[in-house]
């Protein structure tokens, strides 16, 4: 997979003066990155969360921040994530990846302030001991005439759509796969060409990756939309009344199933 921190690192040792690492830390920069990333793919996010905070310390290379807030989200450190991706976005600001960052902060705010918020409802009443229980029938309330066919409709766009994005979402994954070969096939040093290949295949990864969330849900929320469609039709097929009867009284029940 690419990521921003390793063209960074390479570019960190080639450009003096561009980083705000001490002389000599180059090297345990570089050695410590490549831990992260060894311990990434094999999906030991905190630990390469660790691993990659030690190579910004060592360079000062705020890219590495983002592979830092990346590690804690997949590894469940919502908290920490956020953090992360805040400390990212204020050491820089305009980075190609600030708006993904922006993007997952949000997402991640939204579930910390989620878990934080009290349950709803109003305090149950004392009520008095063993009270009479309501033998009154009451009809359910009839859904909107049209409201099945209505859902139905929205779940079939909605799920064309997310068919529509998730192909996109594929075409963006083998432009990144390609811009992927050609760097791992470059045995001649980071050149201007290559860095400019680099950029388009992290900018086609970044499409991907939100492209393939967006589509997802777009197709889920449609299949959703159909069934509940699918089932207010079902519900308006079906009558309810209620008739008199010696000594009490009877409810009927008819209907198309």
């Amino acid at each position: 997979m690419i990521r921003a921190a390793a063209v960074l690192l390479a570019v960190a040792v080639a450009l003096a003066g561009t980083a705000r690492a001490q002389p000599g830390n180059e090297a345990e920069a570089e050695k410590r990155f490549q831990q992260a990333e060894a311990l990434y793919k094999r999906g030991e996010y905190l630990a390469a969360a660790a691993e990659y905070q030690a190579a910004y310390d060592l360079s000062g290379l705020p890219g590495l921040l983002y592979n830092v807030a990346q590690s804690y989200r997949l590894g469940g450190e919502k908290k920490k994530a956020a953090e992360a991706y805040r400390l990212f976005l204020d050491k820089a600001p305009g980075h190609q990846l600030a708006p993904v960052a922006r993007g997952h902060l949000a997402a991640l705010e939204r579930d910390l302030a989620s878990s934080t918020l009290p349950p709803e409802g109003p305090d149950t009443p004392d009520r008095p001991p063993n009270p009479r229980p309501d033998l009154t029938h009451r009809a359910a309330p009839a859904a909107p005439a049209g409201t099945g066919r209505t859902l139905r409709v929205a779940g079939l766009v909605s799920a064309g759509l997310g068919v529509v994005i998730l192909g996109a979402a594929v075409h963006y994954g083998i432009e990144a796969k390609k811009a992927s070969d050609a760097i791992s096939g470059n045995d001649e040093g980071w050149t201007g060409s290559l860095l400019d290949r680099y950029d388009e295949g992290q900018s086609a990864e970044t499409r991907m990756v939100v492209l393939s969330a967006v589509g997802a849900a777009a197709l889920s929320g449609g299949a959703i939309l159909y069934y509940l469609g699918w089932r207010a039709a079902r519900a308006q097929e079906i009558t309810v009344g209620a008739a008199p009867a010696a000594g009490g009284g009877a409810v009927t029940v008819g209907g198309a199933w």
